[in-house]
């Protein structure tokens, strides 16, 4: 709106010369002002309510309550009512205005450029409402901050660390707390998910000790000592327990257990240690237990794999497994205790063919003097004793076969035919040919000895000479050490998968069952066949094709000469199972059946029964 200078204005008296001339006197100041508020567009209204249009640039503020008067200002009134000399604002572009003694006054570090105001400074402010993003670049300092009318940090008592609660705000976590120098968890603690590992590591007060869970490896480790040598470490396992110090004898790293609380009594102790035995790579598995207060080794595996028990603690090694005793109880007490049995107590076995070269039973006396072999099983099959071997029994009896391929009835006399035997027949034989008695096979109390069973292989399974001297041949025997991986043998390790939900599951299989075994992986230097040693035609009879492993050695052994027509796969039955095979009684005290014929040399001890008699038979 452009205002003209020299319009008519009636004014309080205009007979009064003051009243002219203040008018007149802000003429020109009156036409500045109004040009710079109203835009050209705006025109003149007959009623002070119509709209005011007002100059780009213009702020119209509403005062408090008690003046609702609307004043205008803009940049060049202000400017001509404080300063007359300059109409420039402050600053650069977008840079707000403000009162600087009396000047305007502008900084970079507050700017609005129509749609975003910034503060690169400080704001201090009573209260602070935004609706839109803030950006803040330096420190927040507030003693209340609400997010959409929501506290943003809720529970924050000292040392508590927040966590986000889903809603745009932070609670402070009572059972979660840093003092700055301590971490506490007062709930449980769950690091990754399962299936995604990580490694946790627990350092201690000395260099080089920590715990460690080691996620590639899927192991614990819990070190202690600093030297690298460990580095060279590959052993593995679900728990590993490191003594990484120097070499020295005697080194170890165990478990220790305490049982028990010192208000009930003395506290039980027991240890497990592995214990470096010398400055190579060899060490010993130990372990400990507390009798009156000390804890005493009571066994140790050493590096060879021996396993040794001693009361006295002299663990030296005599063999595979040593059990010593100073105390006067049992060494060795082996038990079956279930009523349904039907396996070996015990059982000693040897690759080797049958051989006087070794023995399966070997008792001394006078050890710490000048020990006697009291006892010997060889390994031929050959039994000694230095005394008697002492039996219940009271008669000999031998397996022969009958004639007629028929069972024979027990108690009744016997005479031989050709190399089998037959009952006695009154008629056609003589009372000087009876031989001997049939005997029952069945469990009882009176044989003392008993031959020619053929108890445990066909009897003829080896050749002999006309002597029964067994005929020997020689065989190529192979021995070879632990047979180590090379790059050929590598295969990688592939884990199971198991069917689940969804998967196209066979007759017979349900979610869970193995889909596909696992492979287990071999590695360059990995073991692929432990040491060991067979005899080269044992293994051409399983697999004409076969050949030694790598490295291994050969030598020749003499052994019993095997019968051509021995066939391995028929099922052998023992004599005393067999109808045809009788147990004869040839010597001893000897129940008869009574009124049966006896040889004349025999002499009646006494009736047992009215249908049965105990005779001498000699």
């Amino acid at each position: 709106m452009a205002y003209t200078a020299g319009f008519s204005v009636n004014v309080g008296d205009p007979t009064k010369a003051s009243d002219v001339t203040t008018l007149a006197a802000n003429d020109d100041f009156l036409k500045a002002a109004v040009d710079a508020i109203m835009a050209d567009s705006a025109t003149p209204s007959s009623t002070l309510k119509a709209a005011v249009v007002l100059a780009d640039g213009v702020t119209a503020t509403t005062q408090s309550a008690g003046n609702n008067t609307t004043r205008v200002a803009t940049t060049a009134f202000v400017k001509t009512a404080v300063d007359a000399s300059s109409t420039d604002p402050g600053g650069s572009n977008t840079q707000i205005q403000y009162n600087n003694s009396g000047a305007f006054g502008a900084s970079a570090n507050l700017t609005f450029d129509g749609t975003n105001l910034t503060v690169a400074g400080e704001l201090d402010a009573a209260t602070l409402d935004i609706s839109g993003d803030a950006d803040i670049g330096g420190t927040l300092e507030t003693d209340a901050l609400t997010i959409d009318g929501t506290t943003l940090l809720a529970n924050d008592s000292n040392d508590r660390i927040t966590t986000a609660t889903g809603s745009g705000t932070l609670n402070g976590e009572a059972n979660l707390t840093f003092d700055g120098s301590t971490l506490q968890v007062a709930g449980a603690l769950t690091v990754g998910v399962d299936d995604t590992g990580h490694d946790v590591q627990f350092f201690g007060a000395s260099a080089g000790h920590y715990m460690l869970w080691d996620e590639s490896a899927d192991e614990m480790i819990l070190r202690i000592g600093s030297t690298s040598t460990y580095a060279a470490n590959t052993e593995t396992g679900n728990l590993k327990l490191v003594n990484a110090g120097s070499d020295t004898d005697n080194q170890s790293v165990g478990i220790a257990f305490d049982v028990g609380a010192g208000n009930v009594g003395a506290i039980g102790k027991a240890r497990i240690d592995a214990v470096h035995n010398g400055t190579g790579a060899n060490s010993d598995l130990v372990f400990a237990t507390q009798a009156s207060g000390t804890v005493t080794e009571r066994m140790r595996i050493d590096s060879s794999g021996n396993v040794m028990m001693d009361a006295s603690g002299n663990f030296v090694a005599s063999g595979f497994l040593n059990v010593e005793n100073t105390a006067n109880g049992q060494n060795l007490y082996v038990g079956a205790r279930n009523t349904g049995f039907t396996q070996h107590v015990i059982r000693a076995f040897c690759y080797r063919t049958a051989n006087s070269a070794y023995n399966f039973l070997d008792c001394q006396s006078d050890m710490a003097g000048s020990n006697d072999t009291e006892f010997k099983l060889r390994g031929d099959g050959e039994a000694y004793a230095d005394g008697s071997w002492n039996n219940s029994g009271a008669d000999y009896q031998e397996f022969f076969e009958s004639s007629d391929g028929s069972a024979l009835e027990v108690g009744k006399s016997v005479v031989m035919d050709g190399d089998k035997v037959r009952l006695y027949n009154a008629s056609s034989d003589s009372t000087d040919n009876i031989v001997g008695v049939v005997r029952p096979k069945a469990d009882n109390k009176n044989s003392a000895v008993v031959g020619n069973t053929a108890w445990n292989h066909w009897t003829d399974k080896y050749l002999t000479d006309d002597w029964g001297v067994y005929l020997r041949e020689d065989v190529t025997v192979w021995e070879w050490d632990d047979v180590l991986a090379t790059e050929s043998d590598v295969v990688e390790a592939v884990a199971a998968t198991y069917y689940e939900d969804g998967d196209d599951i066979p007759e017979g299989k349900e979610v869970g069952d193995v889909k596909t075994a696992e492979v287990v992986g071999v590695a360059v230097g990995d073991v692929v066949i432990k040491a060991g040693s067979c005899y080269e035609r044992n293994e051409l009879a399983k697999d004409s094709e076969w050949t030694p492993p790598a490295g291994a050695t050969s030598s020749t052994q003499s052994v019993r000469k095997r019968n051509p027509d021995y066939d391995e796969e028929r099922t052998y039955a023992p004599r005393e199972e067999r109808d045809e095979w009788n147990l004869i009684g040839l010597l001893g005290q000897v129940q008869i059946k009574a009124n049966e014929p006896t040889r004349p040399t025999w002499i009646k001890m006494k009736q047992i029964s009215d249908s049965v008699d105990l005779w001498l038979v000699r």
